[in-house]
């Protein structure tokens, strides 16, 4: 059973006051073999996110990266098997409230055709404290047909990611609040190998990127259902 994008939305950014939570509505649209994954980034040294739900139901956390310092931009990849259908709200919590003035950006896009048994297949993230206007990372992946999703973070300005990958969302907060998120995909990933997921920035920022490789339903589960 191949892997397909059932449904994306464009991210989400919170306000800058010193924000502890955000919510906002999401669409799955089929969960057959179906992942939903949530992301987050923000900048801010004291605080993570502690909780993600989507129609009330815990989402998982797989990982989290930063660009290295005392004032750090940090990317999180969250992940929810089998998600209800319809729109629902995905509520996003963190472990305290962020400084004044900064903010939090979270995107969703959600995969049906995904292995309920063994979804990850590889992932992988970097990141940089020093000032740079290129954002990349390598995952190998180890499935043939999987799929592979990225996010970034960075300072503010926009991101543009490589022609060879489909972007999903670019979001910038502006100068006031120094943030910028994107999220892309590609696939099917085949033959499985090495995949460098890169990003151009707009300003030269220090940035954070992560990744997963989704791997497919097994053709034999799919011919059963």
């Amino acid at each position: 059973m191949a892997i397909a994008r059932d449904n994306f939305t464009s991210a989400a950014i919170a306000s800058a006051t010193g924000v502890s939570s955000l919510s906002y509505s999401y669409t799955v649209n089929s969960n057959s073999s179906g992942i939903l994954i949530v992301t987050v980034e923000y900048f801010e040294p004291t605080v993570a996110v502690s909780t993600i739900t989507y129609n009330s139901v815990s989402m998982t956390f797989l990982r989290k990266d930063n660009a290295p310092g005392a004032t750090s931009i940090h990317t999180e990849i969250w992940y929810l098997l089998n998600p209800s259908t319809g729109s629902n709200t995905v509520a996003i919590t963190m472990t305290g409230s962020l400084t004044v003035g900064q903010l939090m950006i979270s995107g969703a896009v959600s995969y049906t055709g995904v292995d309920q048994t063994s979804p990850i297949n590889a992932q992988n993230g970097s990141g940089s404290g020093s000032a740079g206007t290129t954002a990349s990372v390598s995952i190998s992946t180890i499935v043939d047909n999987s799929w592979i999703f990225a996010t970034t973070g960075s300072g503010d300005g926009s991101v543009t990611w490589t022609t060879s990958q489909n972007l999903l969302w670019s979001k910038a907060g502006g100068a006031a609040t120094g943030e910028s998120s994107g999220g892309i995909d590609f696939g099917p990933q085949t033959p499985a190998g090495a995949k460098t997921m890169s990003a151009t920035l707009s300003l030269s920022r220090n940035w954070s990127i992560s990744v997963v490789s989704l791997t497919p339903q097994p053709v034999w589960y799919a011919a059963l259902i």
